[in-house]
């Protein structure tokens, strides 16, 4: 499904999260109308960057704010919410940048709270009866996990892992319950998707 995540005008800046990441490109950009458009060689902008630590951290701005942007408009978590609601709720998750191989959740353990993938992969993983570890999914940008143990009120049902270097946005379990009593549409999805991943696991 094709999502419009935002239209740029005079001025804006596109491109810069390759630049950064050096990872294929996350998104179409189209023109909607005759436009006159400035591209600058990415050895240049690598160059000025080095030369000028006020223009790499600009660029570095920018991407991140793309990131964000981007993650508001394709998760599920936050377009069932208005788009004010939205920008409130960012504000409340906490940015974690972790390294390959960190465990974020443990099985068994109490829940701590929500994340949700901003850039990178998470394996999650469970043990079955036999003590063999089972890999379930490989999450990535936009995608939730921790909601079980939160909703359910449950001890965690899986691990999560960092497959890669990763970036993700963590809402503590104190913030988490206020939060889904103010949005029920929240609350709706969130068990929702803890009830079906549930069963999968099971299954």
């Amino acid at each position: 499904e094709r999502v419009e995540v935002a239209r740029l005008g005079r001025g804006s800046v596109f491109g810069e999260l390759a630049l950064l990441t050096s990872k294929p490109r996350s998104a179409h950009v189209h023109t909607s109308q005759p436009s006159e458009l400035f591209v600058i060689d990415r050895s240049l902008v690598e160059a000025l960057a080095r030369d000028h630590e006020a223009l790499a951290s600009d660029i570095a701005a920018f991407a991140r704010r793309r990131v964000l942007m981007n993650l508001m408009a394709t998760s599920k978590v936050f377009s069932v919410l208005e788009e004010a609601q939205r920008q409130a709720l960012l504000k409340k998750f906490k940015p974690r940048v972790v390294g390959p191989g960190l465990q974020l959740i443990r099985e068994g353990a109490n829940p701590e709270g929500l994340f949700v993938v901003v850039e990178g992969q998470v394996e999650i993983s469970k043990t079955d009866e036999a003590g063999d570890r089972l890999v379930l999914a490989y999450l990535s940008g936009g995608d939730v996990f921790g909601e079980i143990g939160l909703v359910q009120d449950l001890p965690t049902t899986a691990t999560a892992t960092s497959t890669e270097s990763s970036v993700v946005l963590f809402l503590a379990k104190s913030d988490f319950e206020p939060l889904v009593s103010e949005h029920p549409e929240l609350q709706s999805y969130l068990s929702s998707l803890s009830a079906e991943r549930l069963s999968e696991t099971e299954e």
